[in-house]
């Protein structure tokens, strides 16, 4: 019986990385057993010529779901999509960084490059390149309503998935600053690497969301407007091997109101400027802040109410001012290369 082979690169329980080549896997399937919800595009010989095609065929269909998920297979090349509408329980995978890219130009209308409505999307081994549109919008809308208390009493998320992803956001001309990720309820980040060159929010979560960063690189370069890179409130997020490097930031790397858990480990934040803080704000309501074997600029907490905060910082390099209610605040092996602005000392 004669293999159906596709390139490509998938995430399996292993983690296959590979930057810029490809893997051949045997997925099987032949004409009599044709493969289920397996989708390909391609130049040629593929089921269609472009994702938004290969992506409306599935939304009319409306049937995919836990039990019944879609693969969308990219070939190489690179495809010029409009805005995408991706349903839940679909995942998209290339044939490598640098093999696979999705090129969206500027829409001229605002609407977010690529819509998750609902969570339980992957996007696994490709490059995607985003001229940031006139209007302002997000660039990524991750799920369209809020998590509710009710959810939250029983950790229910829906995450979308980004994986082993060169993601360049350009713009030809000044833009208003805008939002690369809105997240509502979820988002993972895995081994990617993100390029921007303006003013932007990389990541701007809502109540109750949560993120997390693993093993990626952040580079950006602005010299205008005041913009926070990851900002939240009430909000979750788990940070680790997260290297950012910003030139010309004018404001603060996290700005984080009344944070309900935060753990950043083995991470790096840093810029051409003196002061890009990281800030804790929770003089609404309790949280917890966990900072271990990471190099930061500075830090700032924002006036504790008593409510229950807690922030510990270990084993880390603090190149500017560490500001911080020190009934809160807790150092472990701090090397410091300024001024401590109260009375938490390295224990």
């Amino acid at each position: 019986m004669n293999k159906l082979i596709f390139v490509i690169l998938l995430s399996l329980s292993s983690s296959i990385f590979a930057h810029k080549s490809v893997v051949v896997i045997p997925l099987g399937g032949d004409a009599s057993e044709p493969l289920h919800n397996v989708i390909r595009v391609s130049k040629s010989n593929g089921d269609f010529k472009t994702l938004n095609l290969a992506l409306a065929s599935i939304n009319n269909a409306g049937d995919a779901s836990v039990s019944n998920p879609y693969l969308v297979v990219l070939g190489p090349g690179t495809y010029t999509e409009g805005p995408l509408n991706i349903p839940a329980h679909v995942s998209i995978s290339g044939s490598g960084r640098g093999i696979t890219t999705l090129f969206f130009p500027d829409n001229q209308i605002g609407l977010p490059s690529l819509l998750m409505r609902e969570g339980y999307v992957n996007l696994n081994n490709l490059s995607i390149q985003i001229e940031s549109p006139a209007n302002p919008s997000s660039l990524f809308l991750i799920n369209e309503t809020n998590r509710t208390e009710d959810e939250d009493r029983f950790d229910i998320f829906e995450p979308v998935s980004l994986r082993a992803v060169d993601l360049r956001i350009f713009s030809s001309s000044e833009r208003t600053p805008q939002t690369i990720f809105a997240v509502k309820n979820a988002l993972e980040l895995t081994d990617v690497e993100l390029n921007f060159d303006r003013a932007m929010t990389l990541i701007d979560q809502s109540d109750l969301s949560k993120i997390t960063i693993n093993s990626s690189n952040f580079f950006g370069y602005f010299g205008g407007a005041n913009v926070d890179l990851l900002k939240g409130s009430n909000n979750y997020a788990k940070i680790k091997d997260l290297n950012i490097t910003y030139f010309n930031l004018l404001s603060t790397f996290i700005n984080f109101t009344r944070p309900r858990e935060v753990r950043i480990d083995d991470s790096s934040m840093t810029t051409n400027r003196t002061v890009s803080p990281l800030r804790f704000d929770f003089s609404q309501g309790s949280g917890f802040v966990r900072i271990r074997n990471s190099r930061m600029d500075a830090i700032e907490l924002i006036q504790s109410q008593g409510r229950g905060e807690s922030v510990i910082i270990e084993h880390s390099i603090l190149n500017e001012t560490l500001q911080a209610p020190s009934r809160i605040l807790r150092c472990f092996q701090v090397v410091h290369y300024n001024t401590y602005a109260n009375t938490c000392t390295p224990n």
